[in-house]
């Protein structure tokens, strides 16, 4: 072999060095390459994301701004209504007022007591609109709550039942109603808002169904109520029953439409979430609807219903004149006061301003003073708080106003924060004269909404005033009762039968022959109304007896 022809070792180290540093130099030219695409695409990344990031600050402020508009709109709905609520209690509170004063009024002919009950009827029909716009209100607010009280269950179905069965005859239907089990007599709810879901769903079904028949089927167990309310009308089609809750709407299978609000359904939904309830439908076209309710009613173990106050017409009181200041702008509300209270034996005077009431407390020296809110001048509230300074603060006041204690905008919490310091129970908070004023006359009983409810008002001022009423007719045990004791024997048959509709007959054949009885008689019927027949009984026996 020719050594001289073979390459030097150096040289073959050279060359694999060369071939290294050039793999190298290659390697570090592309991680600079790679080095410098990523930096384009970091920095491309970062002018995006900050876009983005721009994108959603302003999409952010445009909805804190569209946020900021729907409080305001909801604030702006909660004043109208409130102010809708007000013009239209106040116009109300004479009407109601009158119609009462008319019905009891033993000069209207008979042919016209009819026209009178329709007044009030559509009264009252007005009234339970507003009260149910507002309510949906409140609910949306958060500013409804539930007064939980023992309600005495049974009596409570009992008059449902009543009332609903009267309602499907007059319209020729079938109404059933089947207790499954045991009820408790008290349970723990409000019973308003309890007694309000029942009504428009029963009222619904009754509405709606034109023939046939409708039927409430009930079971309690295990603090559970269920109430199960079925109807043969026409059904509500799967299209509808998403929205059938919502409010102002109503089905669109009804030939001829039915009138009506569409409210009632969705107050009954609003009000068994708040009571932690559930409300489903379950329905077909042409198989009419069944609503399920459910709720937690737990029973108050060792507590009696209340006994029922029969309700008797004042006639006036005894002992020395009480002397009222009614303070009202509305000319027809002062008018009303007067009508209702001076043939009771009360001594009034009425002003139309806060100025013109405070000039008359010195020289007429009321023992209660009714004052409105919304005055002309100075408001009901700057009238109670000058009354204090002036040295009046012996001086009774009760509210009288077509608002609700609670101001618009304010929190159940806040509001019942106050009630419980106006209670002694705990420390005011930080709150206005009005505000605290307001929690003060609540919690005394001294804030009365219009339109007043005459027995209630009645009722309210006997006892503010420690009144010892005079009524028309004595208790029922006093009644000279002068009806044969014959038919007295026919009228306990039919209330051991329990037949209720032959019951009432009776007693308005009795009330037509033996005059100077009927208000005995009309005492009687209310506890048959109440389907009270244990009580109705022991009264016959004692009228047997005597």
């Amino acid at each position: 072999m020719d050594l001289a022809a073979q390459p030097a070792p150096f040289l073959l180290l050279a060359l694999a060095c060369a071939a290294a540093a050039a793999l190298s130099l290659g390697s570090v030219l592309r991680l600079r390459a790679q080095r410098a695409t990523l930096r384009g695409a970091l920095a491309r990344a970062q002018i995006d994301l900050s876009h983005a990031i721009e994108a959603r600050r302003q999409t952010d402020l445009r909805l804190q701004d569209a946020l900021l508009e729907a409080q305001a709109a909801n604030r702006a709905k909660s004043r109208y209504l409130v102010s809708v609520s007000h013009e239209l209690r106040t116009p109300l509170n004479s009407l109601l007022g009158y119609a009462h004063l008319l019905g009891d009024d033993p000069g209207i002919p008979p042919n016209r007591r009819r026209a009178v009950e329709v007044i009030r009827e559509a009264g009252d029909h007005l009234l339970g609109v507003i009260d149910h716009t507002l309510d949906i209100a409140r609910i949306e607010a958060g500013r409804l709550t539930l007064d939980l009280q023992p309600v005495p269950f049974p009596e409570m179905i009992e008059g449902l039942v009543h009332m609903f069965e009267m309602q499907a005859i007059d319209k020729g239907l079938h109404f059933d109603y089947r207790c499954e089990g045991r009820l408790p007599p008290v349970v723990r709810a409000d019973g308003r808002r309890l007694r309000q879901v029942l009504i428009n769903i029963l009222g619904n079904a009754i509405k709606f169904t034109q023939q046939g028949r409708v039927s409430l089927h009930l079971r309690y167990a295990r603090q559970m109520a269920y109430f199960e309310i079925r109807d043969t009308g026409p059904g509500i089609p799967e299209a509808d029953q998403a929205r059938i809750f919502d409010a102002f709407e109503q089905g669109t299978g009804h030939k001829p439409p039915i009138s009506g609000t569409g409210v009632g359904l969705t107050i009954a939904r609003m009000l068994t979430d708040l009571m932690g309830g559930r409300l489903q439908l379950q329905s077909m076209p042409g198989a009419g609807c069944c609503f399920r309710l459910k709720l937690f009613l737990p029973e108050m173990v060792g507590l009696r219903p209340p006994e029922v106050v029969l309700p008797r017409k004042v006639l006036g009181y005894r002992g020395r004149r009480r002397r009222l200041l009614v303070i009202d702008d509305e000319p027809h509300d002062r008018e009303f006061l007067v009508a209702l209270l001076r043939p009771l034996g009360f001594l009034l005077t009425t002003a139309g301003s806060a100025e013109n009431g405070m000039a008359l407390i010195s020289s007429f020296q009321p023992d209660l003073v009714l004052m409105d809110i919304d005055l002309p001048g100075m408001n009901g509230w700057e009238a109670i708080r000058a009354l204090r300074e002036a040295g009046h603060g012996d001086v009774q006041v009760a509210v009288l106003t077509a608002h609700g204690p609670e101001h618009p905008g304010q929190r159940p919490r806040r509001f019942r924060s106050l009630l419980a310091a106006a209670e002694g129970t705990a420390e005011w908070p930080e709150a206005d004269g009005a505000e605290t004023e307001a929690a003060a006359l609540l919690a005394r009983g001294d804030y009365l909404q219009k339109p007043l409810r005459v027995d209630a008002f009645l009722a309210w001022l006997g006892r503010r005033l420690d009144l010892d009423w005079a009524y028309v007719a004595p208790d029922v045990t006093e009644m000279p009762v002068r009806v044969p004791d014959s038919a007295v024997q026919a009228l306990r048959a039919l209330v051991q039968e329990g037949y209720l509709r032959g019951i009432q007959r009776e007693l308005e054949i009795l009330a037509a022959l033996y005059p100077a009885s009927a208000p005995w008689l009309q005492e009687l019927g209310v506890l048959a109304e109440r389907f009270q027949f244990e009580r109705l009984l022991h009264q016959l026996d004692q009228r047997a007896a005597s």
